[in-house]
């Protein structure tokens, strides 16, 4: 098996992900104003948006940059987490040594690495990780819809556990070897996967049909969303993207960082 090799980091600055299911992103919309009346107005035009109490969380936001001169109103993005959770990976951070520069929700963190800033088309991110999967949609620059669901790799692990009684170690060397291709193994590992990636489709159409139907306000030149990219170490499942866009009618592949946007 081969080395990794690399040369020790020289900075103790880090920033951080927060957890996507402990951060609350809210686009919410403000009457026009000047720049230094916005923080004013943010805790105003978000009470309503988050279910904790203003004095229990940590509020940053971000004006985004309208594709249409002339609008009557602001676009703001908003986020917020609890206090308690900043203060206790603050004080983590600062006991290993480290400077935290800055704390983002990973939905953040993810558009940034796979969408061009300046994009303007709907996309829907699909991270599916070990213990969870995070939906993110991101149009006309800016996020618009996050959500978070239970299908994880550890639920596909199980799955092919339980159909073709095997241990979890087993049941993970399958899913990468096997994946969900349906002509390997006598389809074993396809049939045990099946009905999960059938449901995460599911999910998908019905996050991409809350989106447009609250879609109308987007001053974007799309309205529906047109492309999806999966991302998270469970989205290398063999013949997954595949599979998706057949059963979506949606163009989906996997994200590269390197090559962001390749959707156009």
């Amino acid at each position: 098996m081969g080395k990794v090799k690399g040369e020790s980091l020289q900075t103790k600055q880090v920033v951080c992900n927060l957890p996507e299911e402990k951060v609350f992103i809210r686009l919410v919309q403000l009457p026009r104003m000047k720049k230094e009346e916005i923080a004013k107005a943010i805790p105003w035009g978000t009470e309503a948006h988050i279910p904790l109490k203003l004095d229990e969380v940590y509020l940053d936001w971000q004006m985004i940059k309208p594709l249409k001169k002339g609008l009557d109103h602001l676009d703001i993005l908003v986020a917020a987490t609890p206090r308690s959770l900043v203060d206790s990976y603050f004080r983590v951070l600062k006991k290993s040594g480290l400077e935290p520069v800055a704390l983002e929700p990973e939905s953040v963190a993810v558009v940034r690495s796979l969408i061009p800033a300046d994009s303007p088309k709907p996309t829907i991110l699909i991270d599916l990780g070990i213990s969870g999967s995070n939906f993110v949609i991101s149009s006309a620059s800016a996020i618009r819809f996050t959500a978070r669901s239970a299908t994880s790799g550890q639920l596909f692990n199980q799955a092919i556990t339980q159909e073709l009684k095997v241990d979890e170690k087993q049941a993970n060397q399958l899913k990468i070897k096997v994946g969900f291709d349906k002509t390997k193994q006598a389809g074993k590992v396809y049939q045990a996967l099946e009905p999960i990636i059938d449901d995460l489709a599911k999910q998908i159409k019905d996050y991409m049909g809350f989106y447009h139907s609250h879609a109308s306000h987007i001053h974007g030149p799309y309205k529906t969303v047109n492309q999806g990219l999966l991302c998270g170490g469970d989205s290398l499942l063999i013949n997954l993207p595949a599979y998706l866009s057949k059963k979506l009618d949606l163009p989906i592949q996997i994200g590269n960082p390197c090559w962001p946007g390749k959707f156009g």
